[in-house]
């Protein structure tokens, strides 16, 4: 009578073995590597938590190198979110961080420029001249693409080394400091970013990483430069088409994204180095890129991660919410179960009387019914046609709210063969959005009517499944 449908890879046990799998796997690999050290493996990942996440001191480096990472992950949102497959950011990062430090060693000391300038206008100003620097530099191969068809990710991958040379010139020449090291001075100590946290070396740069979250976000979702950014990405005739300057887009995106990847590098100079060097970046700019298309994988798929994964759903709502992105509840079949069907004829109701019925008994508490008429599916009813009544007792079994499956009705003969099949959404049999929305309460039972009219004369038996489409 009754069969739950469970497709193998949403199967809880083979989620739960593949990612202990993988999980086990890659410390095992990574032990490997530790053995031609004579070295315990379990003691360098417990040293590498503790030092990341165990202590005060350690959370402040870990935000530390998280700022900078941050805004090369902005950078690489708007320009790819605009069809600019930008991938110069460790040029960006580089000269952004050459500009800093020049500003700084310019801006205060014996010989400086000016002396009284207060903390708050020194960082505002190098922080837009950093972020001009990065803007005009990614900007120049924005406009060889615009205007001359230039393929920017070649461009800006061999901009990299001219920016690496740049920066070698200057820490080896013009900029270097006395000694064999190619570096510039120590900054005055007035120039670097404040720390934020007492005790350790977290600086400012996360509060900056931060606020160009936010401005970033109020760029792409609630302007029109950020919408005309999105539409040039997604289809550049259509852009075109409709009156968007396409070029000029183009050149916008790449100037913003090459500002985020300066500022980066004047995060990087200004709080933790303290001084210019050969270098610099580390290869920042590449994994800031990994982390953005992982936080993109991670929200496209976030439905995917909240059913596996049903406590992640309160975090992506919390991020969702400010977006006007709605989280619906975890769908899992396994914690729906259907504990009895009833399914009558009622020859004596017509069509108006089973909607009549429907509605009176949607307002039984436990009770939500619905009418054939807006069953996905469901024919027209014809002459032959017997109006029925289906009663389903459905259950959650989880602790928490899951969505509300789909239902499917099929009518079989005596052989076995289906000779009718219905299937009712969610949509169908429950009207109030709000209540969808929310799903099934945890440990609730329902009581769910269905009116609908089918050529039952061949149908000896009859089953319902749960799924989700």
């Amino acid at each position: 009578m009754f069969e739950r449908r469970l497709a193998p890879t949403d199967s809880p046990l083979v989620v739960l073995t593949t990612t202990a799998g993988s999980i086990v796997l890659a410390f095992v690999i990574g032990a490997v590597l530790f053995l031609p050290f004579v070295s315990n493996p379990f003691a360098a990942y417990l040293s590498l938590f503790d030092a990341s996440l165990g202590s005060l001191r350690g959370l402040g480096i870990t935000l530390n190198r998280a700022a900078p990472l941050i805004l090369v992950a902005l950078g690489t949102c708007v320009a790819w979110r605009s069809g600019f497959g930008y991938l110069g950011f460790e040029g960006c990062l580089t000269l952004g961080a050459a500009v800093a430090a020049w500003f700084a060693l310019l801006s205060v000391g014996g010989d400086a420029v000016w002396v009284a300038m207060p903390a708050g206008l020194f960082f505002v100003l190098a922080i837009g001249l950093s972020f001009a620097a990065g803007g005009i530099w990614a900007g120049g191969v924005g406009l060889l693409r615009s205007r001359f068809g230039g393929n920017e990710v070649l461009i800006s991958l061999m901009a990299n080394y001219i920016a690496a040379f740049i920066v070698q010139y200057l820490v080896s020449g013009p900029m270097r400091a006395p000694g064999n090291l190619p570096q510039t001075e120590r900054f005055p100590a007035e120039t670097w970013l404040p720390n934020i946290m007492p005790g350790t070396r977290a600086h400012a740069g996360i509060l900056i990483a931060l606020l160009a979250t936010a401005l970033v976000w109020l760029l792409m979702s609630r302007m029109r430069i950020g919408y005309e950014l999105i539409v040039t990405g997604l289809n550049p005739r259509a852009a075109r088409y409709g009156g968007i300057d396409v070029g000029r887009r183009y050149l916008l995106a790449a100037s913003i994204s090459g500002g985020l990847g300066a500022t980066a590098g004047l995060v990087e100079v200004l709080g933790t180095q303290h001084r210019l060097l050969d270098g610099l970046s580390g290869g920042i700019g590449f994994v800031g890129i990994v982390v953005a298309l992982l936080a993109q994988w991670a929200w496209l798929e976030r439905a995917a991660l909240v059913d596996r994964m049903p406590a992640l759903r309160g975090v992506f709502a919390t991020i969702g919410r400010p977006l006007h992105v709605t989280i619906g509840p975890p769908r899992q079949p396994d914690m729906i179960q259907i504990s009895s069907v009833t399914l009558v004829t009622d020859p004596d109701a017509g069509h108006d009387s089973a909607t009549g019925a429907a509605n009176d008994s949607a307002n039984l508490p436990g009770n939500i019914a619905a009418n054939d008429g807006t069953a996905s599916g469901a024919s027209a009813p014809t002459d032959d046609t017997v109006p029925m009544t289906l009663t389903v007792f459905m259950r959650n079994q989880a602790s928490y709210a899951v969505a509300w499956p789909s239902l499917e009705l099929t009518l079989s003969d005596i052989d076995g063969k289906p000779v009718v099949r219905r299937v009712f959404s969610a949509n169908d049999y429950v009207s109030d959005g709000a209540q969808r929305e929310a799903g099934l309460s945890p440990r609730n039972e329902r009581t769910i009517r269905l009116r609908l009219s089918a050529q039952a004369a061949l149908a000896s038996n009859y089953r319902v499944l749960a799924f989700y489409p």
